[in-house]
């Protein structure tokens, strides 16, 4: 059954890597979370596809400013994520048909960013978002 595609784009810089996950993006849904992307410990992206966390290599400097993309389809529950330098031209990780975090969401409805729970204090800020939803037949 087709159902609505969800694109949700943003720029995001943190201002430190802490000891625990900042998540510089998470889309939500009754039911709880389907995509969540991730700034580790190590500083690296973190993504899930299910339940199983997936840590990359792709490197996220503190105080640098990113292009996040993330094309979520409601119907299949699956998402795709593309993070690129500030001007976009400098691929920084790719992400393709992962499946939703919590498979007991049915669509989707907030999208948020959250510090790390653990020292050191970071900020992160969020500019030019944009969430469109497209309707398929």
């Amino acid at each position: 059954m087709p159902g609505p595609t969800l694109t949700v784009r943003l720029r995001v810089r943190l201002s430190r890597i802490a000891l625990e996950d900042a998540t510089i993006l998470s889309v939500r849904g009754s039911g709880g979370e389907s995509v969540s992307l991730r700034v580790t410990n190590k500083g690296v992206l973190a993504w899930f596809d299910r339940g199983t966390k997936i840590r990359s290599t792709a490197r996220f400097r503190a105080n640098v400013w990113y292009r996040v993309t993330a094309v979520i389809d409601q119907a299949k529950r699956t998402y795709n994520l593309r993070v690129t330098n500030d001007n976009g031209k400098t691929r920084i990780a790719t992400v393709s048909g992962r499946r939703w975090r919590m498979a007991g969401v049915r669509t989707v409805g907030s999208v948020c960013i959250e510090t790390a729970a653990a020292p050191p204090a970071q900020a992160i800020d969020v500019a030019e978002v944009s969430v469109l939803q497209v309707d398929t037949p």
